[in-house]
């Protein structure tokens, strides 16, 4: 290992370092922190910073590389409202580069190193109605994940999810702890077909649920639901964001935090946004 990263793996400023170094990067680069544009920005460096892969080896939470930038408000990519056309040409760029069978995962870890702008996994999936297989097959790409989860496995999969996570369970630390492990794990999509909605899912198997979107002084709506939905619309939708454009976003869609319970639990939606590390609209 070079001697100018052992900092990184040993020690006990680790954190700050790679503070440091992310800060640093995403002040110094115009346009994007992809995980290229970075490794290009370290390598050109006088100083030494941690490489792309120990900053993830280092995240508590298994964080992907765009979950990382995106918790200290670094853009990691240039978001846009994408056609079907441009989604079933994108799957297939990435099954070419990447290979086939195509999975989810691989195609979330391929877009986070592309320069240009390219569509999100989970603004494909807010999109779009067809789940990944049938978008998969429409490209004429392989898709990794083409089972279906039966109830047994589902419910196994919170139980793992809360002993690694703890409990109550959010729905978007499953969404996140799901998307980074080794094995396939079925998404909240795939969970909400075999049951009512989040919270029987998690009670039919002995877990312990966050109430969504049921704000009141004894029971807050969690933080990080709030801010995860926050820093996934301005994904989709762009910064500066504005409140008006977070309501549209979500739409009807009673799994994210409406704006008047995002509001609730801030002063106002200027707050609101940078506690989620993001830059409010002036509107």
């Amino acid at each position: 290992m070079n001697e100018n990263n052992n900092k990184y793996v040993l020690g006990e400023s680790t954190r700050n370092h790679i503070d440091e170094s992310l800060m640093t990067a995403a002040d110094s680069i115009d346009g994007a922190l992809t995980k290229d544009s970075y490794e290009q920005w370290r390598k050109q460096s006088k100083d030494s910073h941690a490489s792309v892969n120990q900053i993830v080896a280092h995240s508590s939470h298994g964080d992907t590389w765009g979950e990382i930038c995106r918790s200290y408000g670094i853009t990691v990519s240039r978001t846009y409202d994408c056609t079907k056309k441009e989604v079933l040409e994108v799957l297939r760029r990435a099954a070419k580069a990447v290979g086939e069978p195509l999975s989810n995962t691989e195609y979330d870890n391929w877009q986070q190193e592309q320069d240009e702008a390219v569509p999100t996994p989970y603004l494909i999936w807010k999109n779009f109605d067809e789940d990944w297989k049938e978008l998969c097959d429409e490209a004429g790409v392989q898709a990794h994940s083409s089972r279906l989860y039966t109830h047994e496995e589902i419910t196994s999969a919170l139980r793992d999810a809360a002993v690694e996570i703890g409990e109550p369970l959010v729905l978007a630390e499953y969404r996140s702890w799901a998307t980074n492990q080794p094995e396939d794990r079925p998404g909240p999509k795939t969970i909400k077909r075999q049951f009512e909605n989040w919270e029987t899912a998690c009670r039919e198997s002995d877990v312990e649920p966050h109430p969504l979107a049921r704000y009141t002084p004894s029971n807050p709506y969690p933080l990080e639901e709030i801010t995860t939905a926050i820093q996934t619309a301005a994904e989709a939708k762009g910064e500066p964001l504005s409140a008006s454009d977070y309501e549209q976003w979500r739409g009807s869609d009673s799994e994210y935090p409406s704006k008047r319970t995002c509001l609730r639990r801030f002063n106002n939606w200027k707050a609101a946004c940078e506690e989620a590390g993001l830059t409010s609209s002036p509107r």
